[in-house]
């Protein structure tokens, strides 16, 4: 944890450099949550599948992060609303013209029903900001 899950519709070109999208909300994650670059997870994964509202030109960018619990409502607002941002920008040249919802989800992971391996690998769970 973190863990970091972008989904985005496949048509969505050109798709945006995946080492480069994912570092720049690595960093968000860090400077907005505190939590430790080493522990966080992410991948982003083309849709196939699509619906909206039916009309076949419309398209998704979805992010959904998880943390550890305990950082305050206001950091994950922040943490949503800056990696939003990024989303937006990083996809502009992909959905320019288009409707496209672009929406970002921060929850919690539970400390009591998350397990990791190695044992003792799971970071201080000292909030951030």
């Amino acid at each position: 944890m973190p863990h970091v899950v972008i989904e985005y519709t496949r048509d969505l070109v050109p798709t945006p450099a995946p080492a480069e999208l994912l570092a720049a909300i690595h960093r968000e994650i860090v400077e907005v949550s505190g939590a430790p670059l080493s522990n966080i997870k992410s991948r982003m994964l083309p849709v196939d599948s699509y619906v909206g509202d039916g009309d076949p030109s419309n398209a998704m960018v979805h992010a959904e992060i998880a943390l550890m619990e305990g950082r305050s409502e206001e950091a994950k607002q922040a943490l949503a609303t800056s990696c939003c941002a990024l989303l937006r920008e990083s996809f502009a040249e992909a959905t320019s013209g288009r409707d496209v919802q672009v929406t970002v989800e921060v929850r919690d992971i539970e400390r009591a029903t998350y397990s990791k391996h190695p044992p003792g690998t799971i970071a201080d769970s000292s909030p951030g900001p």
